[in-house]
C-alpha cells in the first residue's frame, strides 16, 4: 500500500469506527499517473461508517456522479471527514448563503419578477443527493421534519451525525433534495431504496447530482456494446483533462459526460476517437398521467386519478369530451414536450450565467461611457476671472489635464463636484443669528463665484458676437468665389469652342469611319460645347431685339415731346389772343361757355394731359370765338 493511502487507512483505525470516516488521498497536480494510481488504491479501501465495512462495489453501486467529486484537482473527495462539532452548522451556512448571494442570483433577481421567496442557495462545495419517491407520496402534504426522520431511519443515520446536513423538499418536481458535506453520508443516501411514513412503504430512487462547479456535455453514437466502466476509461482521460466522469443515458447510443469548470468542451476523444461535443440541455418536465408541468409519471402525486392526457381532463372515461391538442409550453398544435416542440428544452444554466454577464458588461460599458462624456474635453472647466476668493484662484491657477478615460482614484461624485459647505448643520438653533468667520468666508466666496459667473457670461456673449461676424465674413467671400468661379467657367465655355474649331486641321477633324464607341464619346464631348454656342447666339439675339425695342421707345418718346411742345406754343398764343378780346364781350348776359384758361381748369399744367385733349380744347376755343364774333357784328 503507498504511503499516502496508508495515513488515511491508520487514521480511519484510530476512531475505531466510532464516527463515519473515508479515505482522504494527496495526490500530486503535476504528476497524473501517480494521482490515478493513488486514487486507484485510495478506491480499494475499506470505507468504515459506524463498524460497518462498505466495499468497492457497494461505494460504485447507485452512486451516481459520485465520482465526480473524487476527481476534482486530483482528490478522491472533496473535503476531508470531520465531525459534526467541527462541521459548520446549518443556521451559519444557510445565514452566510442568505446574505452573499452570488451575482447570478443578483441579475436573475433583477431581471425576472420574483412571485415567491426564493430559497438560500445550497452549500457549494457540498454533495448533493436527489431522492424521488414513488407510489404517490405527495412532499407537499408532508411536513419536513417527517421526511428528514424518515430518511434518517432508511439510511441507518444518527440525528446528531446528521445534524448539518440539509433536507429540502422540491414541492413542483415532487422531489427530495439532501446537501452533505460527507462523502460517506452522501453514499448512505444514495443506497436508500424505500422510506416508511407512519404505516405506509413507499418505494424511492436516490442519485447523487454533478458537482455545482461542473458543466455536462452530450456526446452521441458510443459504441452499444460499452460496459458502464469502458464508458468512464474512455473518456476520463489525459486526452480530456476537464473530464470528471461520464455514462451512458438510459439505453442509447448517447454518453452524458461532466467537465470542470463553466466551459464544455467543442470535441472530445473517446478512446481517440474524436467527437463532436453539445451542451446538455434538461427537458420540460411533463407528467404523462396527469398532464401536468413540473413533475414526471414516476413521481406523479396523483396516480391513481385518472386524467386525459391530452387535454387534462378529469376522468375523460365518465364524460365524452372532445381534445383539443394543445402544447402548453409553446401552445400550439401538438401534445406537450412533442418532439417537434421548440421549447420543450430548458436554457442550460450556463447560457443563463453568460447572458447575466452579458448584461452586466453591457451596463457597466453605458455606465462608464456617461461619466466619461460628462468629464470629457467637450467640457472643460473654466478658468477664474474675479479675484475676490484666493483660495478657489489657487485651486483653478494650477494647470488640469483632461484624460478621456476614467481615473481609477476619482470618483465622478467626488468632492470637486459637490456642492459648497454650508456654514453649520441645519439642526443647530443658533444658526440664524449668529454668523462665524467660516460663513462670511463662504458668503464672500459665493458673492465671488456669482461675479465671476457674471464675467464669464458676458465673455461668452462678446465671444458669440465675434463668431457671428466671423460666419457673416465667411459666408461674403464664400459666395463671391462662387461668383468667381461661375464666371470663369463662363469664360472657358465661350473659348472653348473657338480653340478647338482654330488649333484642329482640317485634315485631321474627322475620320472617314469612327467606330460607334467613339462617334459616342465624341458626340458626348462635343454636346456641350454645342449647348453653349446655342446659348450664346440666343443672347446674343435677345439683346439685339432688346435694343431695336429700346430705340423705338425712345424715338416715340422724342416725337411725343416735340408734338406737346408744339401744343403747348398753339394754346400759348390762343390764350393771348383770348386776353386780347373788348370788355363787352366780358359785360354780356350771356356770355360763351368755357371761354377762359379752358386748360387750366380741364387739364392743369404740369399734370401731363393726353395730346387729344389738348386739340379737343382748341377746337372748343376756336368754336366759342366764332360765336362771339357773330354776336358782336350782330349787334353792331
Amino acid at each position: 500500500m503507498p504511503e499516502q493511502a496508508r495515513a488515511p487507512a491508520a487514521a480511519a483505525g484510530d476512531h475505531g469506527g466510532a464516527e463515519a470516516t473515508s479515505a482522504v488521498v494527496a495526490s500530486t497536480p503535476g504528476d497524473a499517473s501517480t494521482s490515478q494510481q493513488v486514487i486507484g488504491a485510495a478506491l480499494r479501501l475499506v470505507t468504515t461508517v459506524t463498524g460497518e465495512s462498505i466495499s468497492q462495489e457497494e461505494y460504485e453501486d447507485n452512486t451516481g456522479w459520485l465520482q465526480c467529486y473524487g476527481r476534482k484537482h486530483g482528490r478522491t473527495s472533496p473535503r476531508h471527514p470531520m465531525d459534526a462539532s467541527d462541521a459548520p452548522s446549518a443556521d451559519h451556512r444557510s445565514a452566510h448563503s442568505a446574505t452573499q448571494p452570488s451575482h447570478e442570483a443578483k441579475a436573475q433577481h433583477q431581471n425576472r419578477p420574483i412571485q415567491r421567496p426564493r430559497f438560500p442557495r445550497l452549500p457549494k462545495d457540498d454533495i448533493k443527493v436527489v431522492i424521488r419517491p414513488r407510489d404517490g407520496l405527495n412532499v407537499a402534504r408532508i411536513s419536513e421534519a417527517t421526511l428528514r426522520d424518515s430518511i434518517l431511519r432508511a439510511a441507518g443515520l444518527e440525528q446528531e451525525l446528521a445534524s448539518t446536513d440539509i433536507f429540502r423538499a422540491n414541492q413542483t418536481q415532487n422531489i427530495v433534495i439532501i446537501s452533505t458535506a460527507l462523502l460517506e453520508r452522501a453514499v448512505r443516501y444514495s443506497r436508500i431504496e424505500q422510506i416508511k411514513i407512519g404505516e405506509k412503504t413507499y418505494a424511492t430512487r436516490a442519485y447523487v447530482t454533478p458537482p455545482e462547479y461542473s458543466v455536462k456535455g452530450v456526446i452521441h453514437n458510443i459504441p452499444p456494446y460499452d460496459s458502464p466502466e469502458d464508458i468512464a476509461r474512455s473518456v476520463v482521460y489525459s486526452r480530456n483533462p476537464t473530464a470528471l466522469h461520464a455514462r451512458r443515458m438510459g439505453q442509447t447510443n448517447s454518453a452524458i459526460i461532466a467537465f470542470s469548470g463553466s466551459k464544455v468542451p467543442y470535441f472530445v476523444y473517446y478512446r481517440g476517437a474524436e467527437y463532436r461535443c453539445y451542451i446538455h440541455k434538461k427537458k420540460h418536465e411533463v407528467c404523462s398521467a396527469c398532464g401536468k408541468l413540473g413533475h414526471r409519471k414516476d413521481v406523479c402525486p396523483w396516480p391513481e386519478d385518472a386524467f386525459c392526457s391530452v387535454c387534462g381532463v378529469a376522468n375523460p372515461m365518465e364524460e365524452e369530451h372532445e381534445c383539443v391538442v394543445k402544447c402548453a409550453l409553446c401552445g400550439k398544435d401538438h401534445p406537450t414536450g412533442d418532439k417537434q416542440c421548440k421549447q420543450r428544452y430548458r436554457t442550460p444554466f450556463v447560457l443563463k450565467q453568460r447572458q447575466w454577464r452579458l448584461q452586466r458588461s453591457r451596463s457597466q460599458k453605458r455606465d462608464s461611457s456617461r461619466r466619461r462624456r460628462d468629464r470629457s474635453v467637450s467640457f472643460p472647466r473654466l478658468p477664474p476671472v474675479d479675484s475676490s476668493s484666493q483660495k478657489y484662484n489657487e485651486k483653478s491657477s494650477k494647470p488640469q489635464r483632461h484624460s478621456r478615460s476614467k481615473s481609477k482614484n476619482r470618483n465622478p461624485d467626488s468632492a470637486e463636484a459637490a456642492p459648497l459647505r454650508q456654514p453649520c448643520s441645519t439642526g443647530t438653533p443658533d444658526c440664524t443669528t449668529q454668523v462665524s468667520w467660516s460663513a462670511k468666508a463662504s458668503q464672500t466666496a459665493r458673492a465671488g463665484a456669482q461675479t465671476h459667473g457674471i464675467h464669464i457670461r458676458a465673455k461668452q456673449d462678446h465671444e458669440q458676437e465675434e463668431l457671428q461676424s466671423i460666419r457673416a465674413i465667411l459666408d461674403q467671400v464664400l459666395a463671391e468665389n462662387r461668383h468667381l468661379k461661375a464666371e470663369l467657367a463662363q469664360i472657358k465655355r465661350s473659348c472653348t469652342p473657338a480653340t478647338s474649331s482654330a488649333g484642329t486641321p482640317a485634315s485631321h477633324s474627322f475620320e472617314e469611319n469612327p467606330p460607334r464607341s467613339k462617334r459616342r464619346a465624341e458626340e458626348a464631348a462635343d454636346s456641350p460645347s454645342q449647348e453653349s454656342h446655342q446659348m450664346e447666339q440666343l443672347e446674343q439675339r435677345f439683346k439685339q431685339g432688346f435694343e431695336e425695342l429700346q430705340c423705338a421707345v425712345n424715338s416715340l418718346a422724342t416725337a411725343l415731346a416735340n408734338f406737346r411742345e408744339t401744343i403747348d406754343l398753339k394754346v400759348t398764343a390762343l390764350e393771348f389772343k383770348v386776353a386780347q378780346l373788348p370788355s363787352a364781350c366780358t359785360s354780356s348776359p350771356t356770355p360763351p361757355p368755357q371761354v377762359g384758361p379752358i386748360r387750366s381748369s380741364l387739364f392743369p399744367r404740369g399734370h401731363g394731359a393726353p395730346p387729344y385733349a389738348e386739340a379737343v380744347q382748341l377746337s372748343a376755343v376756336q368754336t366759342a370765338s366764332d360765336h362771339h364774333g357773330a354776336r358782336t357784328r350782330q349787334t353792331q
